[in-house]
């Protein structure tokens, strides 16, 4: 590939398909992330979508900057999806989002989403610096809930698989963390 000024580029482009969200197999409950992203050398770009009751499990990341854009479909009628910034979950600054919304963590600040809305939710998330290529790897993170820090997306997945099985809702994963003390 070549630039406007003549340079040769031996790097792809990527293109997502937000459609394929919904369709992807191996969803993580109601929450799914698109198949594909896109990664420069300074940051890294992929979709998520949260069906109704989906939500995210408290965690960080020690190694980057977190950024999320929240669209809703402009069909969406019971928009009902929050934002939790800190930790514990009871002392988290408490965001209702309606319309859409973005939001810049540092690494570091404890956060998660969820959706009681009757409709999905689209979030464009995108990290810097990107997520470790080389080694094929997924962003770190460190799970408040267990206080297990995944350096592997594959065991982070498999644990956040189990959780969406066990708590059908936001709600239920906070009764479990007022029971473990943690709320």
């Amino acid at each position: 590939m070549r630039s406007q000024f003549g340079k040769d580029y031996d790097e792809t482009y990527n293109v997502i398909n937000v459609g394929e969200l919904k369709a992807r197999s191996d969803a993580w409950g109601d929450r799914s992330h698109s198949p594909e992203w896109v990664e420069t050398s300074n940051i890294r770009w992929e979709f998520v979508w949260y069906g109704a009751n989906a939500f995210s499990v408290p965690h960080y990341h020690p190694k980057c900057e977190s950024n999320y854009y929240i669209h809703f479909p402009d069909d969406s009628k019971n928009r009902d999806y929050t934002a939790y910034i800190g930790w514990p979950i009871s002392e988290a600054k408490v965001i209702n989002i309606k319309e859409s919304h973005l939001f810049t963590f540092p690494a570091h600040l404890v956060h998660t989403f969820s959706n009681q809305g009757d409709a999905g939710v689209l979030l464009l998330h995108a990290f810097s610096p990107p997520w470790v290529r080389d080694m094929n790897q997924t962003v770190e993170v460190y799970d408040m809930m267990t206080q297990t820090y995944y350096d592997d997306g594959e065991k982070y997945g498999e644990f956040v698989n189990g959780l969406y099985e066990k708590y059908k809702n936001f709600g239920e994963l906070c009764e479990e963390f007022k029971r473990m003390g943690i709320y």
